[in-house]
């Protein structure tokens, strides 16, 4: 690509603000520098640049960049005079390290949201970034550090991702628990125990939690998280197998604003905990209970009469029948539902393993626009 094709992109839209040039591997500076410069699209300020391997020097108008499978970048990217960068997003590189992240700091002051995924990021990168005094969102998925109580300098934090961050451990999570600007955190197959739960339910204001894949908790850590929030609206615990209908209990009864809950996977519940759902959460609008192998019809039952509203997932309820599905669900928002066996890599069909006999029956169903 060259700025011929660069000028027809202009001319065919000059009101342009997002583009795309991924992965235009041939595009050069002088491209780069015709979008920077305002001379071409002088309205864009989101630019992906996934695949390519360019520097994003020339290009200081930008608001927004992102870097998807582009494993030659390296740190001198960053190295600009001060830009308009505010949204950056970079994913499976390990040619990025500390240094770009110090850069960054330095040169995108205004900078307000950050997705880095599978980088090379250590503890100092983190640091560099908790320099930045407008950030609102951080999300450190699968990075290499230790070490978060930089974070907690970040004062306008709303949302923090620290997806399998596997070496992060309660001495961190404590950092979190005095962020009273956090709303969100997702901090699924980490190693939290029943104590890190106990001091993050201490923060109180929480909104969004995620546990998903975290092994190390149970339900008293469920039971110590709930009892120090009121505010909690959104919880998943997908693929927490130790977790059974107790850990529903505290969150029903303790956080009566939850309208999303996902209980995935986690083969240890039964219908008790759907009977504490309907019965507590009167906002419920989501919930996943696939994979719950012990639910059965009286499970629906207890959704019968009242949550109109709700969008209920149920894949791999073997025990649920397509008749209770179809009787019991007719009034809800939205429902998917099969009788599969659950998946093999979810490690606990019957015997380990699916059952050879397989009578999967699927149903999905939409309100109509019309329908009250």
């Amino acid at each position: 690509m060259n700025i011929i094709y660069l000028e027809c992109v202009r001319r065919s839209f000059p009101s342009l603000q997002y583009l795309s040039l991924a992965p235009c591997k041939k595009i050069t500076d002088k491209g780069l520098q015709y979008l920077g410069t305002g001379r071409g699209c002088h309205k864009l300020i989101c630019l992906d640049l996934s695949g390519c391997i360019q520097a994003l020097v020339k290009c200081q108008q930008i608001m927004s960049v992102v870097f998807l499978d582009s494993p030659h970048l390296s740190d001198p990217t960053f190295k600009a005079p001060e830009c308009k960068l505010i949204k950056v997003r970079i994913e499976g590189n390990d040619q990025i390290s500390d240094l770009s992240f110090k850069l960054i700091s330095k040169c995108c002051p205004y900078i307000r949201l950050i997705h880095i995924a599978c980088c090379q990021m250590k503890d100092v990168g983190l640091k560099m970034i908790s320099q930045l005094k407008c950030i609102h969102v951080l999300s450190v998925v699968d990075c290499l550090w230790y070490y978060i109580a930089p974070i907690f300098l970040c004062h306008q934090l709303t949302y923090l991702n620290l997806r399998h961050s596997e070496n992060i451990t309660d001495a961190g999570i404590e950092a979190l628990g005095n962020m009273s600007s956090l709303m969100s955190t997702d901090i699924s197959a980490i190693n939290i125990s029943d104590m890190g739960l106990r001091v993050l339910g201490c923060h109180g204001k929480i909104k969004q939690l995620s546990l998903a894949e975290c092994k190390n908790f149970s339900d008293t850590g469920i039971q110590e998280y709930c009892k120090g929030t009121k505010h909690l609206e959104y919880c998943h615990i997908s693929n927490c197998s130790q977790l059974t209908d107790e850990a529903v209990k505290y969150l029903a009864f303790y956080c009566h604003r939850l309208a999303s809950v996902s209980l995935a996977c986690c083969p240890k519940m039964t219908e008790t905990c759907i009977q504490y759902l309907a019965t507590a959460c009167l906002y419920l609008h989501f919930l996943d209970v696939s994979g719950c192998i012990n639910l059965t019809d009286k499970a629906l039952k207890c959704l019968w009469k009242g949550q109109k509203q709700l969008i209920l997932k149920m894949l791999y309820c073997r025990n649920i029948t397509k008749q209770a599905a179809l009787k019991y669900t007719a009034k809800l928002e939205k429902q998917e539902y099969n009788d599969a066996d659950p998946p093999a890599r979810l490690r606990y069909g019957r015997g380990g393993k699916p059952s050879p006999k397989n009578t999967s029956q699927t149903l999905t169903k939409q309100t109509p626009p019309n329908e009250e």
